[in-house]
């Protein structure tokens, strides 16, 4: 059949941030329109800020079968649970880094190499 040839719009990868083109605006910011005009490339969506800022820590639980494990598969959970624990204080930093981008741009910047990067993750 012939017709409309046109390129597919690419679209992120699940789990991944939109990416947004300049001229977009993060609705919410408290910063005038004039001073939203972004820098930059990209920046993230308004719905992947507000994602990160309404993230909540959760806790590694162990559960009461604890006692029950080996003590090789005691410390396999002890070892998952410190590098939970880490992940969860990285992404607090992320997160103030985020707050702190949008209270003073308006916006949240990616590098403008980001498309590339993600080109290059994805061709693995």
């Amino acid at each position: 059949m012939a017709g409309k040839q046109g390129r597919k719009k690419a679209r992120s990868p699940p789990g991944c941030p939109q990416l947004r083109p300049i001229g977009s605006t993060v609705s919410g910011s408290k910063k005038p329109a004039a001073a939203t005009v972004p820098s930059c490339k990209y920046h993230l969506s308004e719905a992947s800020v507000q994602a990160v800022l309404n993230h909540k820590r959760v806790p590694f639980v162990i559960g009461g079968y604890f006692d029950d494990l080996t003590p090789e598969e005691q410390q396999l959970m002890l070892e998952v649970a410190a590098q939970h624990e880490e992940v969860e204080d990285r992404y607090a930093k992320y997160q103030e880094r985020v707050r702190k981008e949008l209270d003073e741009k308006g916006f949240v910047a990616l590098p403008d190499d980001v498309d590339k990067r993600r080109a290059a993750l994805n061709a693995r």
